[in-house]
């Protein structure tokens, strides 16, 4: 019939340093005061000192412990010491209203509790608009817009 199954010492490396693992998906999260606060997922994650690279990530941001946006984005970086984390190619899209958001680079600082989001486009269904840089205060719920701001209401 066949070869019979390989024994566990022929799916052991015979060094050490031939081993190479792959982690296939990743999870992180933080769980705040009032709930979960995000969740991120990457197809590819990577470990080097204090950073921690992504690729092809996506997630969920919370309010309240409810879900508020879908995140995607092409690639990130975290730092472990101070939970900063920067991510390139971005999209949010609101779970209830329609809003989405996009931007070339998100930044999150944990200190500042801010997201700054770079090179903006905004669509609503009645309203599309664009900045340079938009700033998020999460403490505050305070937005901030900078920039070439140009805002258009109404169906074009």
């Amino acid at each position: 019939m066949g070869r019979e199954p390989l024994s566990f010492e022929e799916y052991v490396p015979r060094e050490p340093s031939s081993l190479n693992v792959q982690l296939e998906e990743a999870k992180v999260s933080k769980v705040g005061e009032k709930g979960k606060e995000w969740e991120l997922w990457a197809t590819s994650i990577e470990q080097k000192n204090d950073q921690v690279f992504l690729q092809q990530v996506s997630g969920i941001v919370f309010r309240g412990g409810t879900p508020l946006y879908r995140l995607s984005a092409e690639k990130g970086v975290m730092l472990l010491s101070d939970g900063n984390a920067t991510l390139w190619g971005v999209e949010l899209r609101e779970e209830k209203g329609g809003k989405v958001i996009r931007g070339e680079k998100l930044s999150f600082s944990s200190e500042r509790k801010e997201f700054v989001l770079y090179q903006v486009d905004l669509k609503t269904p009645d309203m599309k608009a664009r900045c340079g840089k938009l700033v998020y205060n999460v403490v505050q719920r305070t937005m901030k817009w900078d920039e070439n701001v140009e805002i258009r209401i109404g169906t074009p």
